[in-house]
């Protein structure tokens, strides 16, 4: 079974290669990427796929304050792609 058909399903190497060419927060591919991350929704249907994620996924905010969660993952790959300065990842900028 292969989780990923390419690199470019895993969420942190697309993040990566999409900072790396400098594509706008503006472009849609960025704007949705960014819109699904902050979807509960869509977030809980990409980390259900194996139980163990699934439990990741519930825990996703236990270690925040010292970066070593699901949560930090996330905040750091919104601000890879230029929404670091947004209210909803300011606690996570203060800890940071």
């Amino acid at each position: 079974m292969t989780l990923h058909e390419t690199p470019l399903q895993d969420g942190e190497a697309a993040v990566r290669l999409l900072s790396y060419y400098g594509i706008p927060k503006t472009h849609p591919y960025i704007v949705n990427f960014v819109k699904a991350m902050r979807d509960e929704e869509i977030l809980r249907q990409e980390f259900s796929y194996i139980p163990p994620e699934t439990l990741r996924y519930d825990n996703r905010f236990v270690g925040l304050n010292n970066g070593s969660c699901l949560m930090s993952l996330i905040y750091t790959m919104q601000s890879m792609l230029g929404y670091g300065d947004d209210e909803e990842i300011r606690h996570f900028q203060d800890i940071c």
